[in-house]
């Protein structure tokens, strides 16, 4: 299958048909889930939790072991270290041991739908930054940061993050479905002026122009508090949306808002945005 789409999430990634979308998601980078599915059925579920790589080792060892005295079909994952496929005839499993994480990705069926998600599957919960990729969202964010909000709407997508160490928002990344008739002809720096509140409320505010994107910088708050506004907005013409992020932080982390921005950048110009 050649349309196929890059899923990111909490610290992995894979890549799946385009067919299928995320409709469950619960849960941090230290233990969560989330499930992907066509219009028709569930196709994927992805489980993982952490915790000290011996103890996990010992868990999977475990299960491995409890799964074979149930007389189901266990073989060693080609490729990978720690890695096992399960198979009942109703539902496979790939149980993956990696660093400080057990994973477990399911589908239905005897054996997996699509044979190279595991192979797919990327672990990158050691890296400062995390990719987000879903919906047309598509950002970096540092590991350490919490996911606060998901809003996937039809045509609206958004994730809000907060850092441990500042008060609300944090970064906000999104998207906006239908670009060419959100913007009729418009340039992103117009419509943004025009229509998104946050560039209305500071008229002051400076605009930098980025190829086929664009980033709105300003300040506000109290001089003691004083927090460095970035908006960056790419429209993606290969999918006909806008992907933007938001990011609010203290000035005296101006260094942090340009490498996010800068992060956030690279990901939609190497995502197939061009």
């Amino acid at each position: 299958m050649t349309n196929r789409q890059v899923i990111a999430w909490a610290g992995f990634s894979l890549e799946v048909p385009v067919e299928w979308n995320l409709s469950v998601a619960h849960g941090d980078t230290d233990s969560g889930t989330i499930a992907l599915t066509d219009l028709h059925i569930g196709q994927l579920e992805v489980r993982w939790r952490s915790g000290r790589p011996r103890g996990l080792a010992r868990q999977l060892r475990r299960l491995v072991g409890k799964m074979r005295r149930l007389k189901t079909t266990v073989s060693a994952v080609a490729g990978r270290e720690s890695a096992w496929k399960i198979e009942d005839g109703h539902r496979w499993i790939v149980l993956m041991h990696i660093s400080r994480r057990l994973y477990e990705i399911s589908g239905p069926g005897s054996a997996p739908a699509e044979a190279e998600i595991p192979a797919s599957f990327t672990d990158t919960q050691n890296a400062e930054l995390y990719r987000w990729r879903v919906y047309g969202i598509d950002a970096a964010v540092p590991a350490k940061w919490k996911l606060k909000k998901i809003s996937l709407l039809p045509g609206a997508s958004r994730l809000e993050f907060l850092p441990r160490w500042f008060s609300p928002p944090g970064l906000r990344a999104g998207s906006w479905s239908m670009a060419d008739r959100l913007l009729a002809g418009d340039s992103l720096e117009a419509w943004a002026s025009a229509k998104l509140p946050l560039v209305a409320r500071h008229p002051s505010g400076r605009w930098e122009s980025l190829g086929k994107g664009v980033i709105f910088r300003a300040a506000a708050g109290r001089w003691r508090e004083r927090k460095a506004q970035a908006l960056a907005l790419w429209q993606n013409r290969e999918n006909n949306c806008i992907v933007w992020l938001h990011t609010s932080l203290p000035q005296r982390r101006s260094a942090l808002t340009d490498r996010l921005v800068k992060a956030f950048l690279e990901e939609v110009t190497s995502g197939g945005g061009q």
